[in-house]
């Protein structure tokens, strides 16, 4: 009966060995499980500071198109007050000969002569 006990204490000391392992083993999968809780807390602050961004830039971009869109209603009535204050003024120089006929019907030679009058295009 000696040997039983002895094999029974053996057995007892393995399994005592095992459940150890088992303890250290689950005790490291909870610290992987805090690591990942943490890391997934991270991404979900991240995650809302991005959100939070993203809005800001959408009231900007609001704000900018609400400027543009004053800007041009103020450039619009800024020309029609011009043209109201500064109505154009008849033309008093003498009709234009280019506009009376055709181009293929003008006497391009007199044109050049006038040109070379000027005596250049500058």
């Amino acid at each position: 009966m000696q040997a039983s006990t002895i094999t029974l204490l053996v057995e007892t000391l393995a399994l005592s060995v095992d459940t150890i392992t088992l303890l250290v083993e689950t005790l490291a999968l909870s610290v992987d499980t805090i690591a990942l809780s943490v890391e997934t807390l991270a991404l979900s602050v991240d995650t809302i500071a991005l959100l939070v961004e993203t809005l800001v830039l959408l009231v900007e971009t609001l704000a900018l198109l609400y400027h543009v869109r004053l800007i041009s209603y103020d450039s619009g009535h800024l020309c029609k007050n011009i043209k109201n204050l500064f109505p154009p003024a008849p033309c008093s120089l003498p009709p234009c000969g280019l506009n009376d006929k055709p181009f293929t019907e003008h006497d391009i030679s007199r044109d050049i002569g006038i040109v070379s009058q000027w005596g250049s295009f500058r």
